[in-house]
Protein backbone atom coordinates (compact mmCIF):
# COMPACT_ATOMS: atom_id res chain seq x y z
CA UNK A 1 0.00 0.00 0.00
CA UNK A 2 2.81 2.43 0.85
CA UNK A 3 4.54 1.66 -2.46
CA UNK A 4 1.36 2.45 -4.40
CA UNK A 5 0.97 5.77 -2.59
CA UNK A 6 4.63 6.63 -3.22
CA UNK A 7 4.23 5.73 -6.90
CA UNK A 8 1.09 7.89 -7.15
CA UNK A 9 2.86 10.79 -5.42
CA UNK A 10 5.82 10.34 -7.78
CA UNK A 11 3.57 10.44 -10.86
CA UNK A 12 1.79 13.53 -9.60
CA UNK A 13 5.12 15.27 -8.97
CA UNK A 14 6.43 14.28 -12.41
CA UNK A 15 3.26 15.68 -14.00
CA UNK A 16 3.55 18.96 -12.08
CA UNK A 17 7.23 19.33 -12.95
CA UNK A 18 6.56 18.58 -16.63
CA UNK A 19 3.62 21.00 -16.71
CA UNK A 20 5.76 23.75 -15.22
CA UNK A 21 8.40 23.22 -17.90
CA UNK A 22 5.90 23.05 -20.76
CA UNK A 23 3.96 26.11 -19.55
CA UNK A 24 7.20 28.08 -19.22
CA UNK A 25 8.29 27.15 -22.72
CA UNK A 26 5.00 27.39 -24.64
CA UNK A 27 2.70 29.44 -22.42
CA UNK A 28 -0.35 28.07 -20.69
CA UNK A 29 -2.82 28.34 -23.56
CA UNK A 30 -0.55 26.83 -26.20
CA UNK A 31 0.54 23.92 -23.98
CA UNK A 32 -0.89 20.50 -24.73
CA UNK A 33 -1.69 17.77 -22.24
CA UNK A 34 -0.06 15.24 -24.57
CA UNK A 35 3.28 17.10 -24.39
CA UNK A 36 3.08 17.27 -20.60
CA UNK A 37 2.27 13.56 -20.41
CA UNK A 38 5.15 12.63 -22.70
CA UNK A 39 7.63 14.69 -20.67
CA UNK A 40 6.28 13.19 -17.42
CA UNK A 41 6.54 9.70 -18.96
CA UNK A 42 2.86 8.89 -18.36
CA UNK A 43 -0.09 8.18 -20.65
CA UNK A 44 -2.25 11.16 -21.64
CA UNK A 45 -5.21 9.79 -19.71
CA UNK A 46 -3.14 9.45 -16.55
CA UNK A 47 -3.08 13.24 -16.28
CA UNK A 48 -6.84 13.19 -15.76
CA UNK A 49 -6.57 10.75 -12.86
CA UNK A 50 -4.72 13.46 -10.93
CA UNK A 51 -6.21 16.66 -12.37
CA UNK A 52 -9.67 17.51 -13.79
CA UNK A 53 -8.28 19.63 -16.60
CA UNK A 54 -5.36 21.87 -17.56
CA UNK A 55 -6.62 24.67 -15.32
CA UNK A 56 -6.57 22.35 -12.33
Amino acid sequence: MANKRRNNDDKRERILKAATQVFAKHGFYKSKISVIAKLANVADGTIYLYFKNKDD
